[in-house]
């Protein structure tokens, strides 16, 4: 995320879902994970 704010990029995409060799922001339930949560702020914070 740090790098977004470095490059100055107006979109930042981040897959939901669990990959092969990925995890995603979201638990198979719905919650947001750690990451989510993170992701969720950043956002917030910076992209008013």
């Amino acid at each position: 995320m740090g790098k977004i704010e470095e490059l100055s990029l107006s979109i930042a995409v981040w897959f939901g879902l669990d990959g092969p060799k990925a995890r995603g922001l979201v638990n198979p339930e719905g919650t947001l994970r750690p990451t989510g949560e993170a992701f969720q702020r950043f956002v917030a914070e910076n992209f008013k």
